[in-house]
């Protein structure tokens, strides 16, 4: 796998002693190393149990053209996850947005018809003007927040091919 080359092997058991007890001797494999994406994932193996014929070019030829598919199969499936990720992080930050911004919003408003109110004593007019900077600033910080995570959303849609 080091070398991303196919490899020929005969009597496997000197190397990997509990082949031995594997009820057909393993003569001769023909192990041939997988990429995905970032790189070696794992070997193919194809084992020949009898003398009678050993692997030649055309079986790597084969098996490789088994490989290419197995490899294509796994990157398929990797991309696919990460774009199904992509699409829940999306999700989530805009069920993020409706779920804060809908109740400062009306935390806002409410905030607003009580300091219109001619009524009001100063303290409390006091009270209410300290909340609505502190409502500014959660309404700031969430407005950055679902900003970054709406920016850091949209690279990895971008990664992922969306």
């Amino acid at each position: 796998m080091d070398q991303n080359q196919p490899l020929l092997r005969e009597r496997l058991d000197r190397f990997y002693p509990y082949f031995r007890e594997a009820p057909r001797p393993f003569v001769e494999a023909l192990l041939l190393p997988w990429t995905v994406r970032s790189g070696p994932v794992g070997t193919l193996w194809v084992v020949a149990h009898s003398d009678h014929r050993k692997f030649d070019r055309e079986d790597v030829r084969l098996m490789s053209c088994l490989v290419g598919f197995a490899s294509g199969a796994m990157l398929l499936k990797q991309t696919t996850l990460e774009r199904e990720r992509a699409t829940a992080a999306a999700q989530i930050v805009a069920a993020m947005a409706h779920h804060i911004n809908n109740p400062l919003q009306g935390a806002m408003l409410a905030l607003f018809c009580a300091q219109s109110k001619n009524h009001v004593r100063a303290d409390v007019r006091e009270l209410l003007s300290i909340t609505e900077i502190e409502l500014q600033r959660v309404a700031a910080l969430s407005a950055e927040l679902i900003t970054k995570t709406a920016a850091e959303v949209r690279i990895l849609q971008k990664d992922c091919g969306q």
